[in-house]
């Protein structure tokens, strides 16, 4: 797709997932997602699945979620947001009111807060590589 002279877009997903091993009830852990190198991402949605056990799903998790930008130091929330404030779910994704540019290279840091007996839980951004053209 091409958008100006200048940029072409890619839709594209990154992943913070939480595995069961550590991701137990009453835990807190921080995923950092690095973005690629070859091109800024825009994030236009936001997606959670969480288990209770593999190939269980939890349909209500209770989860606390915390974004930062952690090459600006933006924290993109003022406390941690209930997931289902701020998620989608696998069959219909949370939009975001507007998009979040990260720049290449940077990274992006996920903190869940687990409320609940679930045990996996992966965040999925998706949105925009925008390249530029060549």
């Amino acid at each position: 797709m091409t958008a100006s002279g200048k940029w072409r877009v890619r839709t594209f997903t990154y992943d913070a997932v939480f595995p069961i091993a550590t991701f137990t009830a009453g835990s807190t852990i921080t995923v950092n997602i690095q973005i690629n190198n070859d091109a800024d991402f825009l994030i236009r949605y936001t997606t959670l699945c969480a288990y209770t056990q593999a190939g269980v799903i939890a349909v209500n998790p209770d989860y606390l979620l915390s974004i930062v930008d952690l090459g600006s130091g933006l924290n993109l929330q003022d406390v941690g947001v209930h997931v289902n404030n701020c998620t989608g779910n696998g069959q219909w994704p949370y939009v975001w009111p507007e998009p979040y540019k990260c720049p290449a290279g940077g990274t992006i840091a996920v903190t869940l807060q687990n409320n609940s007996p679930t045990a996996l839980a992966t965040l999925s951004f998706q949105g925009y590589k925008i390249l530029p053209n060549s």
